[in-house]
């Protein structure tokens, strides 16, 4: 066969440019620029070469850059190359991917048209380590203690429910004065790099809606103390990433039952979790009669009260985790355990907490409670939720119908009737 591989490309460029051919070819793309020989360097231009990689830029006089005809390299992280490109002013165009590869366009400095090409399975590689690392990281951000709060987080993708980027980014600090809708940063481009931070990724900007932040939720879910084959409540699935780690976490014999009453977040859900037979999703709001009985209810919405919908739908034994929350402020995520007697059970928080509001019944009186209550402190002292009797001087903060109490059921004097 006489043609046995091919040399070098040859890309023209007009006089007296060799410093804008270096600083693309070498300083964005790392090609190392190589000597001309002797006899052609008079000439002008620049020659780039790494290893069999050759790409030689002559000069033409009455230069025309190649808009249609153009030379596609292979190279490694796509997306981050694409951004450091556009920082440095270089246009870039998105096209369609090529079977097997991710792809764009860059003009160079003189507008020749050059492909860049990413293999997609190096790309698969490098997603994998993104959400190993950022697992293990949100694992430990959230002192998680079950080995398989990690492994769901390494599990699950968060693409899908982040959905189609760029993404805008919380970035609402204590030390800024903006709202916390106007708080958010724009990622510069798709590159999941950008989900795979313990970051609140925007569902619907305006009004404030994420999906939460993933150290927090580890956190969360590594104390409801979920096993193999639980059935669970979620209230406020989002788009259904946490819902879909609730669903690992409880495998193929458990069942979660997610709850979501936007009906836009609530479709985009469905489309989510399509393809996890043991979710079963309700476009309605979780809370209210005909609530399914289950070993743990996970809430992902505060509320000045605990629900009785919520408490009711307990087995005995089930964990309730939801946000205990003024309706404008900070709040805590209280871990309720139901007992079999009594109308004392287990109660503590975990963590403090702001989520969106519920949907649902909110009371102004307990609302200021809980602020007066959380700025006295000692929230960390909470032992019980008391659902019977008139508060006694280890009450914390009480609603209409329930109060905290900083002594443990048996300690308390609550009396042991079944509810």
């Amino acid at each position: 066969m006489p043609v046995r591989h091919l040399d070098h490309i040859q890309l023209a460029m007009p006089p007296g440019q060799e410093n804008d051919a270096r600083a693309f070819y070498q300083g964005m793309l790392g090609i190392t620029e190589v000597l001309k020989p002797p006899h052609l360097a008079a000439r002008g231009g620049c020659w780039f070469e790494n290893g069999p990689l050759k790409v030689h830029l002559g000069v033409e006089v009455d230069f025309i850059p190649a808009r249609k005809a153009h030379p596609a390299f292979i190279v490694d992280d796509l997306r981050v190359l694409a951004t450091d490109l556009e920082r440095a002013g270089y246009r870039v165009v998105e096209d369609q991917p090529l079977q097997g590869y991710d792809r764009l366009y860059v003009d160079d400095p003189f507008g020749n048209r050059i492909e860049l090409m990413e293999p997609k399975a190096a790309m698969t590689d490098r997603v994998t380590d993104l959400r190993t690392f950022y697992a293990h990281f949100v694992a430990s951000k959230g002192s998680a203690c079950d080995p398989r709060i990690e492994q769901a987080f390494a599990a699950v993708p968060r693409e899908p429910f982040a959905g189609p980027g760029p993404w805008s980014v919380l970035a609402f600090g204590p030390w800024g004065s903006r709202s916390p809708s106007e708080s958010y940063v724009r990622t510069p481009n798709d590159d999941p790099a950008f989900l795979y931070q313990d970051t609140l990724i925007a569902l619907d900007a305006a009004r404030g809606i994420n999906i939460g932040e993933p150290g927090f939720h580890a956190r969360c879910l590594d104390q409801i103390a979920l096993r193999e084959g639980d059935t669970v409540l979620h209230v406020g699935a989002g788009s259904g990433y946490y819902t879909a780690l609730l669903a690992h976490l409880v495998g193929p014999a458990g069942r979660v039952y997610a709850y979501e009453i936007d009906p836009i977040l609530a479709d985009r859900a469905a489309r989510n979790l399509a393809e996890l037979p043991q979710v079963e999703l309700h476009a309605r709001s979780g809370i209210g009669d005909g609530l399914p009985e289950v070993d743990c209810v996970y809430v992902n919405a505060g509320i000045t009260q605990p629900s009785r919908a919520w408490l009711d739908a307990l087995r005995v034994g089930g964990r309730l985790l939801f946000p205990l929350q003024p309706v404008s402020g900070l709040g805590g995520m209280l871990l309720v355990t139901r007992l079999a007697v009594g109308n004392a059970w287990p109660a503590r928080f975990i963590s403090r907490a702001i989520f969106i509001g519920c949907a649902g019944p909110q009371d102004e009186a307990t609302s200021q409670s809980l602020v007066n209550a959380f700025s006295k402190g000692g929230a960390d002292t909470v032992r019980s939720l008391h659902l019977d009797r008139e508060p006694d001087t280890t009450c914390w903060c009480a609603g209409d119908d329930w109060w905290l109490s900083t002594k443990a059921p048996n300690e308390s004097g609550a009396p042991t009737s079944e509810r």
